[in-house]
């Protein structure tokens, strides 16, 4: 496929829930408070009225990094992230907060029935705003998320990604490669 001009622009990963949930309990990077990681920063669940903010963020970030999310960006997106948001699907769901403004966004969405992975799943959403990234954020943010979707009953987790850093956590937890994305604007460099 490099032949042809095509590279790997993100890899699927899933893993069992409950051993995702250990690892992360083992974890010392998932216990800081992320206002000790990031001043002014504040973790809390997401709001009804927050989602103009996280609209926001999407446009911002896969606006600049289209080849993490090529659509992310896009109003029709944005939409559906509105509509699921308003209660069409059940999840987990965190913001930070820096300095009054959404700057991340840390969910997992409850799959009642998982094709691929009977017999529920969470699909994981991972977004930092850039002064958010390379902080260890994203480990707390897993175990949050991880914590409240193991009630719900989910058995598996799963989401794909283009982020190494996302990548590492997720092997952390047990996740493994079950598939990639490819595209001529590959996010991965030659021979990953």
């Amino acid at each position: 496929f490099e032949s042809r001009g095509f590279g790997v622009c993100s890899v699927a990963m899933q893993g069992d829930l409950h051993r995702a949930w250990a690892a992360l309990l083992r974890e010392p990077r998932t216990r800081p408070d992320v206002g000790s990681v990031v001043p002014g920063a504040r973790l809390r669940g997401l709001l009804d009225g927050d989602m103009d903010g996280v609209i926001a963020l999407y446009a911002e970030v896969f606006g600049k990094e289209p080849q993490f999310c090529p659509f992310g960006a896009e109003p029709a997106y944005h939409e559906r992230l509105r509509r699921r948001h308003a209660g069409e699907e059940r999840g987990v769901h965190f913001v930070i907060e820096v300095d009054g403004q959404i700057r991340g966004l840390l969910g997992g969405w409850i799959r009642e029935k998982d094709v691929h992975m009977p017999p529920k799943s969470v699909g994981m959403d991972l977004l930092l705003g850039e002064e958010l990234r390379g902080k260890g954020i994203s480990w707390v943010g897993y175990r949050r998320v991880v914590e409240g979707a193991v009630p719900l009953g989910a058995v598996w987790i799963k989401g794909t990604t283009g982020q190494p850093g996302v990548m590492h956590i997720a092997r952390a937890m047990g996740r493994v490669t079950v598939g990639v994305d490819l595209s001529r604007d590959a996010a991965f460099p030659a021979g990953w």
